[in-house]
């Protein structure tokens, strides 16, 4: 909104209004289509990022990102390809009762608007991206550079050029607002050597933070789809909190969540349609702390709402290990995305009484 601002207030500036202003409407018209194709993705695919981001889950996280980088890439150049073939169609679609100088005028303006998608893009996943460590301040920073000065440099100086030239001021308008996003992005290293600067992150191209992820060697994971291979994982899970010197109680509770929680899901849940089902566990020991997460494709469901509606059961034996775990220290969070629960449970080792 504030890019599109400051390119009607350029045409204006420029006394470029005879094409400028025509120009202006049809590419405002397909930015808010393109932005909205590139925004809508990145942040679907960021919320499961941030999602993969708390659960310290390099791996997934690595691959959500790569496909968010890959669908942006493709989906951008195959629009500004468009774009730029049918830049005419696309002007005479939008204008009427016009000479074929203005049509041919903001033609050349789109076109010129074209050469920067991919690097706006760029600029979008990388404020997005950096986000996801809880770096705020950045993406304003980057936002201010990219969408503000660097509009006003681009603006000013195509637009010298393209009458210095003799030729239309618009296009050259448009082509230094595309110039500008250009240096935007060239100018995106520095970023990434502020923030590994600040973060200490041993992975400097991805700018993990210090503490991202855990080393293998922390963690056990399984796709689950039977009973047998829950309480096979059940039995994983004890010894991985035995060979991490949990106490035993830990090791009994965590065993326990694991147990109760997938019998549950596949009981419950795998059995209520012909869909093909899913169930990953995964276990992380970091520092005074014990992370299991749990994520299936099932119907939602919150063990925290379960727990309330069992609480004032009279028979104690029923729904034990619920009982058990939500009645611990530990932290219990729920979430539902893109048909997916996601469980996580934090056990500290204050928990041990």
């Amino acid at each position: 909104m504030i890019k599109a601002e400051l390119i009607n207030i350029g045409i204006a500036e420029f006394n470029a209004e005879t094409i400028g202003l025509q120009a202006y409407n049809v590419t405002v018209q397909v930015n808010y289509f393109v932005n909205a194709l590139m925004s809508s993705a990145v942040s679907a695919m960021f919320l499961l990022a941030g999602m993969f981001s708390a659960e310290q889950d390099k791996k997934n996280f690595k691959k959500i990102i790569k496909h968010v980088v890959t669908y942006e890439f493709v989906t951008t150049a195959v629009c500004s390809v468009m774009l730029w073939l049918f830049a005419d169609k696309i002007a005479e679609l939008y204008l009427s009762n016009v000479s074929r100088a203005v049509i041919e005028g903001t033609a050349a303006s789109l076109r010129a608007y074209t050469v920067g998608l991919i690097f706006q893009m760029i600029v979008l996943v990388f404020a997005n991206y950096i986000q996801c460590f809880n770096h705020n301040i950045i993406p304003v920073i980057v936002y201010f550079i990219s969408n503000v000065l660097l509009v006003l440099y681009g603006e000013a100086y195509g637009a010298t050029i393209a009458t210095f030239r003799n030729t239309n001021a618009s296009a050259g308008i448009f082509a230094g607002v595309s110039a500008g996003s250009i240096i935007a992005v060239l100018i995106l290293p520095v970023f990434v050597f502020i923030i590994n600067r600040m973060s200490g992150g041993r992975d400097h191209l991805w700018m993990f933070p210090k503490n991202f992820g855990v080393p293998a060697s922390d963690e056990i994971s399984a796709d689950i789809r039977t009973q047998d291979e829950v309480m096979d994982f059940s039995e994983r899970a004890w010894r991985f909190c035995e060979e991490k010197g949990e106490p035993k109680r830990i090791a009994y509770l965590t065993s326990l969540a694991v147990e109760e929680m997938a019998k549950n899901v596949i009981e419950h849940g795998f059995t209520k349609d012909k869909k093909k089902h899913m169930l990953s566990a995964r276990i992380v020991h970091k520092e005074d702390e014990l992370i299991i997460r749990m994520r299936d494709n099932c119907e939602s469901f919150d063990p925290r709402k379960k727990y309330e509606q069992i609480y004032a059961d009279d028979d104690a034996g029923d729904n034990y290990g619920i009982r058990m775990i939500m009645a611990e220290d530990g932290e219990v969070s729920y979430t539902t995305m893109f048909n997916l629960n996601n469980l996580l449970i934090r056990i500290g080792k204050t928990t041990d009484g």
